[in-house]
Parts: C-alpha cells; structure tokens; sequence
C-alpha cells in the first residue's frame, strides 16, 4: 500500500513540475514575447548617442524590429544586457531575434574602437579586424573569410589557454 502511494504522489509531483514549467514558459513568452515572425526586410536603425535602454526599444518599435519596445527594454534590463549598447547605425531586420540585436549593437561598438584606436592606416597601423573589413569591401570574400576564420581560432586558443591556467591556479 505505501508503494502505490510513494508512486502517486512522485507522479503528481512530476506532473505539477511539468505543467509548472510550461506555465513558466508561457508566462516569458506573454512579458517578453518574442518575435511575431521570421526575420523580414533590412531595416536602417539609427542609435543616437547617450540613448537608454527605453529609447533605444522604441527606436527599435517605430522601426519593425521589435514587436514590443517597452517589453524590449525590460528584457535587455532583466537580463542586465543594457550595459554593451552603442549608439551607431545599424542595420537589422524587420522581427530580429533578441540576441542578434545585443551582439550587432556590441559588435560594431568594438569595430569602431578598434578602428579609432588604431589609426586605420592601411598598411602600417591596420589590426586583423581591420583587414576582415577591407577584404569585405574590396568583396575578396575568401579574404575576408580566411581572416575572421584566423580571428575565431586565436579566440578559441585564447579561451582554451585561460581555462589551462586557471585550473592550474585553482591547484596550487
């Protein structure tokens, strides 16, 4: 007898966290909704500069991107994503996916300070990131894919090489 209920109340105990789970899921998708539909047409976004996470959600509202500005910046606030944005222009797509418009807003920030940083002077003061960008626009595609190609394995040696040694430093 204690067996059958041992077995019932683990059974209604793994339904009640499944049906929890699915209420948690839907609960996020009604706040934060994502987006309305597959990504649409190339929209130009202009960020100006010293904008807040608020604005910069209406910005991406007015402009398609988003289908929610406010539940937009709640999001990015929750997530403590706010602090990477840069003002700059962009080009996004019409229902863009909440990560690609994180890491284009940050992406492009660093471009442009390496960019400042470095002079851009090509062929004395020109970093591999730049090289990326002049063989993207002279269209020399393998160029441009080669490079970025070298870019992800120094990062990926990078990562691996920090992880090495902070095992190593956790041991001693």
């Amino acid at each position: 007898m204690r067996r059958g209920r041992r077995r019932r109340v683990l059974i209604g105990a793994l339904a009640l966290l499944a049906i929890l789970a699915v209420v948690i899921f839907a609960a996020d998708r009604i706040l934060f909704g994502g987006p309305s539909g597959p990504p649409g047409a190339p929209v130009q976004v202009r960020i100006p500069e010293g904008s807040s996470v608020e604005h910069i959600g209406d910005i991406l509202d007015d402009a398609g991107v988003v289908g929610n500005g406010r539940r937009w910046a709640l999001d990015v606030r929750l997530h403590g994503d706010g602090g990477g944005l840069r003002a700059g222009t962009y080009t996004l797509r019409e229902n863009e996916r909440y990560g690609i418009i994180l890491s284009t807003a940050r992406a492009l920030g660093e471009f442009g300070a390496v960019a400042i940083v470095s002079g851009k002077i090509s062929g004395r003061t020109e970093t591999l990131t730049l090289y990326v960008e002049d063989r993207f626009q002279s269209l020399d595609l393998a160029g441009a894919y080669a490079a970025a190609l070298v870019l992800a394995l120094i990062a990926v040696a990078v990562l691996a090489l920090m992880t090495i040694l902070q095992r190593k430093h956790k041991e001693h």
